[in-house]
């Protein structure tokens, strides 16, 4: 009985409704039949493009530049992927968990011209350049079990990253999910197209030919 409905879903699975020769499709797209007015308008298009994305790019650096703050650097995080979440908290700021970082070691003496009231700190990565938070990050302040060398930048990251896992702890969960969900869809894309293909292939290359009747 199975073998009996394999037979008859495959048959008419892969079943041809062509009339008369083989069935060829042209699905590709070439510039041979465009006309010279259409490929410079494309091309210009092209370069038009690339043009105000370069300018945009450049305007954002710009602007960037002139704020009057250091930026935070990006940094090579273990728990830094292609999947990254937009719901979370402690990484709301711009610059995430380098913003973090770069504040927790950033302290430095204000430089000429810089006038701090009383309380204040001068931070570079600190809107402003003046922060009421003080330094809290030393070197050797703290100790590792592992005998990890207890420097500022260390303490500093894993600061950062414990906020970011606070943040989300069901990052791994959510990347596991999306990765489950992209193989899924790829195979049912697949098997879309192919009957598509299938499917479509006596439309697409069906043609019409008028035969005038002559009369007797």
């Amino acid at each position: 009985m199975a073998a009996s409905v394999g037979r008859i879903c495959g048959a008419r699975l892969f079943k041809n409704y062509g009339i008369v020769g083989p069935q060829v499709c042209k699905l590709s797209t070439n510039a041979q039949g465009w006309t010279k007015s259409r490929k410079l308008f494309l091309s210009t298009l092209g370069v038009v493009g690339g043009g105000v994305g370069a300018l945009l790019f450049a305007l954002e650096q710009s602007v960037q530049a002139s704020s009057g703050e250091a930026h935070p650097h990006h940094q090579p995080w273990s728990h830094d992927g292609w999947f990254k979440s937009l719901d979370h908290a402690s990484s709301g700021r711009h610059g995430g968990e380098d913003y973090v970082f770069a504040l927790l070691t950033g302290y430095m003496e204000p430089p000429a011209g810089i006038v701090l009231r009383e309380g204040q700190n001068y931070n570079p990565y600190f809107p402003g350049g003046a922060i009421g938070m003080a330094q809290v990050l030393y070197d050797e302040v703290a100790e590792y079990t592992d005998g990890t060398a207890p420097t500022a930048s260390q303490l500093a990251k894993d600061i950062a990253v414990f906020l970011r896992w606070c943040s989300e702890p069901e990052l791994d969960d959510r990347r596991q999910m999306t990765i489950k969900a992209i193989g899924m869809f790829t195979m049912l894309a697949a098997a879309t197209y192919y009957m598509k293909r299938h499917k479509w292939s006596t439309l697409k290359s069906r043609k019409i030919a008028y035969k005038p009747v002559t009369k007797k």
